[in-house]
């Protein structure tokens, strides 16, 4: 029993030791957390040095191999490793832990600042070894890569064959089953609602019948008056907010789940985007992480494959990567653009509302 949100995360923890629990975990082998931590020693040693460090018996040849199978030049074994870039690092750091041949990795986003080659090359590196845990939100990652997935529900979790796109086919088909007799359960406790109103007024009828009622004469025809005229009022709002909107240009920034990765599983912005086009704006999304042609097919709408810097927005509604901060947010609050920060990226001064 854990006493904290359970999740992902969570069970790494628990499986590495770092998290307090009740009762037992039962395992024949080692859980090694991936990537590891690197010391600053070992920042400033080379990418070989590591690879005597940590595997014993160590062979140049082998980790050679390995490094050409990640598409990794073996001269960047010789630099400092600290000067090598994220996706070199991971890298070589995959290498390394899978010669060392001591346990399971548990593998946390290793996609993060990866791009689209290297996210590929790591997966077809990945398809072939074993022992392994991977978390990822990128679904096409985990399609070429995993055989298993493990599902942590409310209540239970479970273990099922197959790659991520054959688990979430059957995750949607249960939700949509418990939706189906959700809706029957909720028809059901509409109709004990009526019954209970009804009840109430039959009863409140007879009750007055017995006492009279008090001979209140409101004036029907002001109020009716009034209420007319303040629905006319309304209406005149509601097509002034929509005339405002129409043929408007507005520039969604991210539409991924969550920041800094490609994954658009239970993603809200489409929604937003749909209520922009219901309103009758001219609605662009533009994300470096996502696929598009994934998004299409998921959710009908493609991402834009650059920002047109002449294009006049009247509206910008920022989700949230890291390289959106490059992004000239005061070129674009001088030109009157309104400017939405979901995620408190931008700077104060040149942001009109946030969440």
């Amino acid at each position: 029993m854990v006493k904290t949100v359970f999740g992902k995360s969570t069970l790494f923890k628990l499986l590495l030791g770092e998290e307090k629990y009740q009762g037992k975990i039962i395992s024949s082998d080692k859980f090694i957390k991936f990537p590891p931590v690197i010391t600053e020693e070992d920042y400033n040693n080379m990418g070989i040095e590591l690879y005597y460090k940590h595997v014993m018996f160590a062979e140049d040849w082998k980790l050679f191999k390995e490094l050409n199978m990640l598409g990794i030049d073996t001269e960047l074994l010789y630099r400092p490793f600290k000067t090598l870039s994220h996706g070199q690092r991971i890298k070589i750091l995959f290498a390394i832990f899978f010669l060392k041949e001591e346990g399971v990795l548990l593998i946390d986003e290793p996609t993060n600042h990866l791009d689209r080659e290297g996210r590929e090359i790591l997966a077809k590196y990945l398809n072939k070894k074993k022992g392994y845990i991977l978390i990822s939100h990128d679904r096409r990652f985990l399609d070429n890569t995993i055989d298993h997935i493990i599902s942590i529900n409310n209540t239970d979790i479970e273990v099922q064959n197959g790659n991520f796109s054959s688990w979430y086919e059957n995750y949607k088909r249960k939700e949509k089953d418990e939706q189906v007799e959700n809706e029957k359960l909720k028809r059901e406790i509409r109709k004990l609602k009526v019954a209970q109103e009804n009840t109430k007024r039959w009863s409140d009828s007879v009750e007055s019948s017995k006492y009279g009622k008090e001979n209140s004469h409101a004036d029907k025809g002001h109020i009716g008056h009034l209420a007319a005229k303040m629905m006319k009022t309304s209406k005149n709002i509601e097509r002034r907010k929509d005339k405002a909107i129409e043929d408007s240009n507005i520039l969604i920034l991210g539409v991924s789940f969550k920041e800094n990765c490609p994954d658009i599983r239970n993603t809200k912005v489409v929604d937003i985007y749909r209520e922009f086009r219901e309103f009758g704006a001219n609605v662009d999304i533009y994300d470096n992480w996502v696929d598009s042609d994934e998004l299409y097919n998921e959710y009908g709408v493609r991402t834009i494959p650059q920002i047109d810097k002449d294009k006049k927005y009247s509206a910008i509604v920022l989700v949230a990567h890291d390289n959106f901060k490059t992004i000239n947010f005061e070129y674009y609050h001088k030109a009157g653009t309104v400017v939405f920060d979901v995620k408190s990226v931008v700077d104060r001064r040149f942001v009109d509302g946030r969440l």
